[in-house]
């Protein structure tokens, strides 16, 4: 099943690290649907912040994502950046182990669980 995909590289975290994400997700984070080429759903897992530091951390405690800088729109303004996991198995990985701790992003999480399952015919 989705043999195309690659394969899942998140780490297991502890239940700190985990709840620690979580609240992270939850006041800076985003998960969203995209459709590719209109027909195939694609998951991302975002959080934005100005400290580069709990940026870093995100991927330490993962194992997985990347950080990119947004472009500054506002003259004077903090730089700001960009953790992002777009690997669909790192993304279920990192959803699976923070949704027992999501508050505001819990269903949207659980929809992504089951959005998975639903296409893998589970």
């Amino acid at each position: 099943m989705r043999s195309w995909l690659k394969a899942r590289t998140a780490r297991e975290m502890g239940i700190a690290e985990a709840a620690w994400l979580a609240g992270l997700i939850d006041g800076e984070g985003s998960v969203c649907r995209y459709m590719v080429r209109g027909k195939y759903p694609t998951w991302v897992l975002q959080v934005a912040n100005s400290d580069r530091g709990a940026l870093e951390y995100c991927q330490q405690i993962t194992g997985t994502g990347g950080i990119i800088q947004k472009p500054i729109s506002i003259l004077g303004t903090k730089p700001a950046y960009i953790w992002q996991v777009a690997a669909q198995r790192n993304v279920l990985a990192i959803l699976e182990q923070v949704i027992p701790y999501l508050q505001i992003k819990r269903e949207v999480a659980e929809a992504f669980v089951a959005d998975w399952n639903d296409l893998d015919g589970v």
